[in-house]
Parts: structure tokens; sequence; C-alpha cells
């Protein structure tokens, strides 16, 4: 291609802007050099597990940036923000492990691509979110993380994405692209690989390794399906005094970040994986029931036993008359009755002959 790899600033550049950078004779000297590396361009790779051939390829990873210290006293502060953020759930200690093992999986297994994500809303603001996760998490990775935002998903250029390990993402949908970039965010969670699209550069694919967090003051984020297993989802309530906050940053200062980097590099994971699959918390609950079209939560209260007509096998009439009286008691708009017997079926065994649907 007409691009190069500057070892130095460690990007991509054209070659032209190689020529505008150095003077001719520099450039021709380098260009005929006999030591001058040529590979082809899909050898230019991102790989944290330092397996890439180096004969072959030129690996843009570097090392990690930070290096642990174990200082046990410093990391206590952190952990009490994060169960500060936790303890609105049932299980917050159970949950609070989880995400400390997803956390400490990547670092302890470089490049491990996560299938899942967190995230963590609250409508009340201060409750210490970005300072646990862009001031503790983020510069454990430096440069291989970043925080992200609607402006970045609604751009054509990529590059943000490009040698990231670990991505914050702050108010990441307004309210009117929730379902538009519901896709792309699941891919970005899941995918294999990236394109990478710079300005005046040649689109590129990369391997992705990058783990998502996402934040947010919202009651509904991110549209969740009733089914999902990308998700673990937290609602932080509780804002502290002004000193407990005061006092994570009088750790931070003190080196906590370095101390809880080693935490979690020496924090047994047992059977944890990057294909661990997240409990369902009340706030994700919540966060589904909220997206939820009106005759699926039908169709689950029928099917919890949450209305007076028994889940049972019954005629498609029936249940629909069932269905009109709790969306007028709901304040929900009907279906028409072809289209609800069309959604129920999607979800219930539906004998034709008979015109029943089978719960």
């Amino acid at each position: 291609t007409e691009t190069v790899w500057d070892g130095i600033g460690q990007q991509v550049m054209s070659l032209g802007a190689v020529r505008a950078d150095y003077p001719a004779e520099l450039t021709g000297k380098w260009q005929e050099h006999a030591q001058r590396k040529t590979i082809e361009a899909r050898n230019l790779v991102f790989d944290p597990t330092q397996q890439a051939d180096p004969v072959s390829c030129v690996n843009i990873f570097l090392g990690w940036p930070l290096k642990p210290q174990n200082k046990p006293e410093l990391i206590k502060p952190i952990l009490a923000l994060l169960a500060s953020l936790c303890d609105a759930e049932d299980r917050a200690d159970e949950y609070m492990e989880w995400i400390l093992r997803w956390l400490a999986y990547p670092l302890q297994h470089p490049g491990a691509k996560m299938q899942t994500a967190l995230l963590m809303f609250g409508e009340k603001q201060g409750t210490g979110k970005s300072l646990f996760f862009e001031g503790v998490m983020l510069p454990i990775f430096g440069d291989y993380g970043t925080v992200a935002s609607q402006h970045q998903l609604d751009s054509s250029f990529t590059s943000w994405r490009s040698k990231k390990l670990f991505v914050l993402f702050e108010e990441v949908l307004s309210r009117d692209d929730k379902y538009s970039h519901n896709g792309t965010l699941k891919y970005m969670i899941t995918g294999k690989t990236m394109n990478i699209n710079e300005k005046n550069l040649p689109a590129r694919d990369e391997r992705n390794h990058m783990n998502s967090v996402f934040l947010s003051n919202e009651p509904q984020p991110i549209p969740i399906e009733l089914e999902d297993r990308r998700f673990m989802v937290i609602e932080a309530r509780r804002k502290q005094d002004p000193a407990f906050y005061n006092q994570v940053k009088d750790a931070i200062a003190d080196g906590a970040i370095e101390a809880f980097y080693h935490f979690l590099l020496t924090l047994p994971l047992d059977d944890f994986n990057e294909h661990s699959k997240p409990p369902m918390t009340l706030a994700k609950e919540r966060v589904i029931e909220f997206g939820l079209a009106g005759w699926m939560s039908f169709h689950r209260a029928w099917k919890d036993g949450y209305l007076d007509a028994p889940y049972c096998p019954c005629l498609s009439e029936d249940l629909y008359i069932i269905y009109k009286r709790w969306c007028d008691k709901s304040g929900e708009k009907p279906l028409t009755l072809c289209k609800f017997s069309g959604m129920v079926a999607s979800r219930e065994h539906k004998a034709k002959e008979s015109g029943a649907v089978r719960g």
C-alpha cells in the first residue's frame, strides 16, 4: 500500500506524509536501504498476546504502560468505592466479585476478548461511576484505553477503536439513537475483527481486543433484550459524603492505581473466563422491562402467572380478549388480533387446526 508504519510515533502514515516530514535525500536513502522492512498490510497486527511472528509481522502492541505495586492498604478505598456502586442490588457482594473478575481476566490473560460488557447507570449523579472506571481503571491501560461518546459512534472514521483494550462509553446513546447503534455496540462486544478507517488512509482490519464499560445517568441507557447474555447491569444509587470520595482521590494520588492493578493481577479467577455469563440483577430486569414492547410485557406477565388468566392452552381469540383488557389497564395501545396472534406465536407453539395457542 501507499502507507508506512512509523515505529517512533507508533502510527500508520501515508508515504506522502513521510516525504513531507523528512528531506527528499533522507527519504530516498530509506527507500533504498537494504534493511528497510516490507510486510503485507494484513501483517500489521495488534497482538497483546505477543504471539505474532516478529519476522513477518509488525506488532503495534508495545507492552503494558503501568507497573503493579503490592500495597494492600491503598486498595481499600478503591474496593469501598466499587462496593458503594453495587450496594443497591440484592446480592451486592456476589455481583461485585463478578465485576472484579471481569476486570481482572483480560489483565491476567492479555488480549482476552470478553464476550460480555459492563453497564452501570443511575439517575443520581456523583455516585463515583466515572471516578472508578475513568479515574482508576483507565490509567491501567494507558494509550490502550479511551473514553468514547456519541460522537465516535456517529463518525464514519473509526481510528479511535485502533489499539484499544478498554473503552469507557459515557452516555453513548441519546434518547433518539438508542436503537440505531444497538447492532454496532453488540458487534463491538462480541466481534472478532474491526474495520479501522482513518482519514486519508486506506481502511484496514484489526483484531478486536476491546472490552467495554458503559456509563449512563438515563433510566434506560441501552435497550437490552429479554434473553440478553451480554450485559452485566448495575444501578448505582448511593451518593456518599464528599470525604468518602476525597479518600479515594488521595489513595489514587498515593499510588492506588498501581496497587489495584496488582490486586487484579493476583485475584483468584477460579473457573471464570471470557465466556462467563453475567447474573440477572434487579437493575437488568428493570432495564429489560422498560424497553419491552407491550405485547412482550403481557406475554411475560401471563407466563409468570401475574394475570387472572391461567397460563395454559387457549384460543387466540380468548387470549386476545385478555390482552385488550390488560392494555386498557396499563395504558398500552393494543395490536390487531392478527399481529398479536403472530407475535405470540413466536414465543408459543400455535396449533393452526384448532386456532389454539399452547402455553
